[in-house]
């Protein structure tokens, strides 16, 4: 597959997923990311359910996907990342997506 940017990768997964039953699972991987910081700052436990929080499903009861349902998980996705805990100097540069309908799809994050 020749090189895309992340945003175009991301464009063109979520154009495909477009009209395709669900559940699909999108996880944005934003703790992982910084794990041993976050569990430094907030303890195991608060860590855990952050974690827990950054998986999103779109195509809830097996119905087809929506432009509007995707727009909608962007900016649930957007404000879940856009949350002071993750405001701790350490970089978050979107790396892109990856993953398939089948198995769900992961963010890749880079510093």
């Amino acid at each position: 597959m020749p090189y895309m940017s992340s945003e175009i990768q991301l464009a063109t997964i979520l154009i495909d997923i477009l009209g395709h039953h669900g559940p699909i699972t999108i996880d944005t991987c934003v703790v992982e990311h910084n794990y041993y910081n976050l569990v430094n700052q907030l303890g195991q436990n608060a860590v855990d359910q952050l974690e827990k929080e950054g998986i999103f499903t779109i195509g809830h009861q097996n119905l087809k996907i929506t432009k509007d349902e995707i727009l909608s998980c962007l900016g649930k996705i957007d404000e879940y990342i856009s949350q002071n805990v993750f405001d701790n100097e350490r970089i978050y540069f979107f790396e892109g997506i990856r993953g398939s309908k089948e198995s769900g799809y992961y963010f890749r994050w880079g510093s």
